[in-house]
């Protein structure tokens, strides 16, 4: 009888304990939200290269860039099928957005893949905050998708993207977004309300085996 009582017991604990961490761990997610702040699909471009599968080819990519958004910055750049393409033989290729309207974290995405032949490597900055990476590795004739986390943004940034080197340093560049995730009537970060979840005074609680259980009330639930 004393097993069973004990063992009752712990079963209600468990029970209780389920219940507090179905409010502490779950409310991490109420009131976040995910907005994007930028994107840009160069669905606009339409060009050759990229994404009609072709990746070098003398007249490739030779049409003029056209953008959804107004305000970025275009050095030796060109519009593909549907993306846009940087750098030539010999020159430096890079492309800068717009001013982008957010402070604090966010997180940047997009797809870029290397001009058959050329430099793999595409080089990532941006005006306000730190980049979890400065690089990627594209790969040799194909798109790749990357996500780069953004933090501690103070004043409103632009990132550019740009070849390795002056010559054969050509990348096709597609899909760029901006996210940023907050909480409902925060800001940049995500911080989260203490919902004080409490039995009150009473700590322990006695069940009987074969008898109800009703458990005690959980205050601070709705709070917050």
């Amino acid at each position: 009888m004393e097993k069973l009582l004990r063992k009752t017991g712990i079963n209600q604990s468990l029970r209780l304990l389920l219940i507090i961490a179905s409010f502490v761990f779950g409310s991490s997610a109420w009131g976040q939200k995910t907005t994007t702040i930028f994107s840009e699909t160069f669905d606009q471009c339409k060009g050759t290269g990229g994404n009609d599968g072709t990746w070098s080819g003398q007249n490739i990519a030779s049409s003029t860039v056209t953008t959804d958004n107004t305000g970025w910055t275009n050095t030796n750049g060109n519009g593909a099928s549907k993306c846009t393409k940087y750098g030539t033989n010999k020159k430096l290729g890079k492309a800068t957005t717009p001013q982008l309207n957010f402070t604090g974290d966010a997180t940047l995405t997009f797809r870029a893949g290397a001009w058959s032949g050329d430099a793999k490597t595409l080089n990532i900055s941006i005006t306000s905050g730190t980049l979890s990476q400065a690089t990627v590795t594209l790969a040799d004739g194909a798109f790749t998708e990357y996500s780069i986390s953004i933090t501690g943004v103070t004043s409103n940034p632009k990132i550019t993207f740009s070849g390795k080197q002056a010559s054969k340093s050509r990348f096709f560049l597609d899909d760029v977004v901006v996210t940023q995730t907050t909480t409902s009537g925060g800001g940049g970060e995500t911080t989260l309300t203490d919902r004080d979840l409490s039995f009150g005074a009473t700590t322990s609680f006695d069940a009987e085996v074969g008898g109800t259980f009703s458990a005690p009330t959980l205050t601070g639930v709705t709070d917050g």
